[in-house]
C-alpha cells in the first residue's frame, strides 16, 4: 500500500477521502495519537501467516536436534544477536568474548558488552521480562547498557533525555527524537500500551520497534535498546528461539531495514506503516529461510557422521558429542561438557581425547580456564 502514489494519481479532495476512509478503517492501529497509523492489510496478513509458520517450522527444526545439540545450536544463534546488535552500531566484540562473558568462563576486558551479553542470557533463561511503566523501561535499560554508554550520554531526566537529540546519516539530519522529557514520556508510554496490548505479537513489535527508534528517548544506545525490546516482547509472547535472530537479521540486510525507516517518514505517506512492515517482515522471513536451510543442512551432516576408528561404546558417545559441536559451534565442546552429556568417567574421556590426538583430528581451543575441543572439518 503506497499512501505516496495516490496522492500523485489522486485529486486533492479524492485523496483526503481516501485517506480519510483508511483511517477511520475498522482494522487500522493508531500510533503517537494518530502521528501514525497502520492498516492490517490482507497482504500484510498474508506475510504475517507466511512468517509465522516459517517460525513454527524453524523451532520445531530446533526441536528435532539432541538435548546437546540444541543448546549449542541457541548458544551460537545468541553469539551471533549479540555480536550483531553491536555491529549494527560500529561496535565491534570477538565471538570469543562474547562466548567467554555468557558461559562465565573468563572476565572480559570489554566493558561496552558484557552488560548486553549477560541481559540476552538472562532473556534466554527467563523466558522475557514484562515491562510495563516507563520506569521499568528506564531500569532495563540501565541493566542492558550498564558500562555500554559513556556518563556524559546517560539519560539527564527523570527516566529519559532532556536535550534534544539528530539522527544523521553523516551529512544530513534525517530524523530528530521526540522533544521534550515531558513529551517523550507521554509518547513512551503510548510504546507501553502497544507493547503490551493484543494485536498480532509480530506486528506489534514490528511497529513498537519503529515507535521506540522514532521517539529515541536516550542519548545513546536506542538502536541495541531497541532491538533488545524487539527480543523481549517477542519472546515474552512466543517462546521461540526465532526471537534471538532479529538483530542478526537486521544486520544481514541493514540497507533495506534503513530504507524502510527512510520509507515510513516521507511526508507523502502521511504516517502510513504498511510499506515498512512490509520490509521489516521481508527482511525475516528472507532471513528465517536461511536458518531454515542451515538447520537442515546441519542436521544432514549429523544424521551421517561416521569414522574409521574403532570405537567402544563409551567412546562412540564421546565422538558423537565433538562431532555435534564441531557441526554446530565455533568452538568445540568442553570436558564439563561431554562428561554431563555422556555420563562417561573422566578417565575414559582423557584416554579417548589422548587416543584421537595422534590421528590429529583434534582442535583445542581455550576459552578462559576451560578448553574446547571440536575435530578438524
Amino acid at each position: 500500500m503506497s499512501i505516496k502514489s495516490n496522492y500523485f494519481k489522486m485529486d486533492k479532495e479524492e485523496f483526503n477521502i481516501y485517506l480519510k476512509n483508511l483511517k477511520e478503517s475498522n482494522n487500522v492501529i493508531h500510533i503517537l495519537n494518530d502521528k501514525y497509523f497502520f492498516v492490517q492489510s490482507l497482504d500484510i496478513q498474508n506475510k504475517i501467516l507466511e512468517l509465522n509458520k516459517k517460525i513454527i517450522e524453524f523451532d520445531l527444526l530446533i526441536n528435532s536436534f539432541s538435548n546437546f545439540a540444541k543448546k549449542q545450536i541457541i548458544q551460537s544463534f545468541l553469539i551471533d544477536e549479540i555480536e550483531s546488535t553491536n555491529k549494527i552500531e560500529n561496535i565491534y566484540s570477538t565471538r570469543h568474548n562474547i562466548l567467554s562473558i555468557i558461559n562465565k568462563v573468563s572476565s572480559s576486558k570489554d566493558k561496552k558488552i558484557i552488560s548486553i551479553a549477560n541481559a540476552y542470557k538472562q532473556l534466554l533463561e527467563s523466558k522475557g521480562k514484562k515491562v510495563s511503566s516507563i520506569k521499568e523501561i528506564r531500569d532495563l535499560y540501565d541493566i542492558v547498557l550498564e558500562n555500554a554508554i559513556s556518563s556524559k550520554d546517560l539519560p539527564d531526566g527523570k527516566y529519559f533525555r532532556k536535550g534534544n537529540v539528530y539522527i544523521s546519516d553523516g551529512l544530513n539530519v534525517i530524523h530528530s527524537g521526540t522533544i521534550g522529557e515531558e513529551k517523550i514520556n507521554e509518547e513512551m508510554n503510548d510504546f507501553l500500551d502497544l507493547y503490551n496490548s493484543n494485536n498480532e505479537t509480530l506486528i506489534k513489535m514490528i511497529l513498537c520497534h519503529f515507535v521506540f527508534e522514532s521517539i529515541h528517548p536516550f542519548y545513546d544506545g536506542n538502536g541495541r535498546f531497541g532491538r533488545f525490546l524487539f527480543s523481549n516482547g517477542l519472546y515474552l509472547e512466543t517462546n521461540s528461539i526465532f526471537s534471538f535472530v532479529i538483530a542478526v537479521s537486521i544486520e544481514k540486510e541493514k540497507n533495506v531495514y534503513y530504507k524502510a525507516f527512510e520509507i515510513a517518514r516521507d511526508k507523502y505517506e502521511f504516517g502510513c506503516l504498511n510499506d515498512y512492515v512490509l520490509m521489516i517482515v521481508d527482511i525475516l522471513i528472507n532471513q528465517i529461510n536461511v536458518f531454515i536451510n542451515q538447520l537442515k543442512q546441519n542436521k544432514d551432516f549429523i544424521n551421517n557422521i561416521n569414522t574409521s576408528i574403532e570405537l567402544t561404546k563409551s567412546e562412540k558417545k564421546i565422538y558423537n558429542i565433538i562431532s555435534e559441536a564441531t557441526i554446530l559451534s565455533d568452538f568445540g565442546v568442553s570436558n564439563a561438557e561431554i562428561l554431563e552429556e555422556t555420563g562417561v568417567s573422566k578417565r575414559t574421556l582423557i584416554y579417548f581425547l589422548n587416543k584421537i590426538k595422534e590421528n590429529n583430528i583434534l582442535i583445542d581451543t581455550k576459552v578462559g580456564k576451560f578448553v574446547f575441543h571440536k575435530f578438524s572439518k
